[in-house]
């Protein structure tokens, strides 16, 4: 009797285990085929996202972040001669607020998030100027809050053809304003 009841509970067992591999197959080929479509969906948007470009004044959104850039100085004098950008150089700032549409709160780094581009797509990464303030947008972004303030940009004397790129996450395609 007791061989009789292992035996059952070993068929039932393995008939529970085949019933969970079968439903297992099925949600993964259901999951699979969700996200190739979502996939699909992001690339398209991802897409049409490249294309525009957007002009002082104008708010874009990024990697679930909204962004507006309010205006540039080119070039940036600093406040006191002891930060002048170094010979042959010169600073670039822009003014750029960042805001959370979500309901819950975000991490933003503008070093990781914010860049220069010049006329022939060279990249400036943000530079610490000390003095300018408020300082660039950074840190834990609460529900439907903004971060504003100054990103810095050194580059060399004369170049043309600027254009600040943000993206709102580490994975976002960006979104890009002309400075002109």
């Amino acid at each position: 009797m007791r061989n009789a009841s292992c035996v059952a509970a070993l068929t039932i067992v393995a008939l529970g285990g085949v019933a969970c591999s079968s439903n297992s197959t099925t949600s993964t080929r259901s999951v699979a085929s969700t996200t190739t479509t979502a996939t699909a969906k992001a690339t398209s948007t991802t897409t049409a996202a490249k294309s525009s470009t957007y002009t002082v004044g104008q708010s874009a959104k990024t990697g679930g972040m909204d962004v507006t850039v309010y205006a540039f100085k080119n070039p940036y004098p600093p406040t006191n001669d002891a930060f002048n950008a170094p010979a042959g150089q010169q600073y670039v700032t822009v003014d750029v607020q960042v805001t959370n549409p979500d309901s819950k709160s975000q991490p933003f780094s503008s070093l990781i998030g914010f860049h220069l581009l010049d006329s022939a797509n060279r990249q400036y990464d943000e530079t610490i100027v000390p003095g300018l303030s408020p300082s660039a947008p950074d840190g834990q972004i609460g529900p439907g809050q903004s971060i504003r303030g100054y990103a810095a940009f050194e580059v060399p004397a004369g170049t043309s053809g600027l254009r600040f790129r943000t993206q709102g996450s580490l994975t976002a395609t960006g979104a890009v304003w002309t400075l002109t």
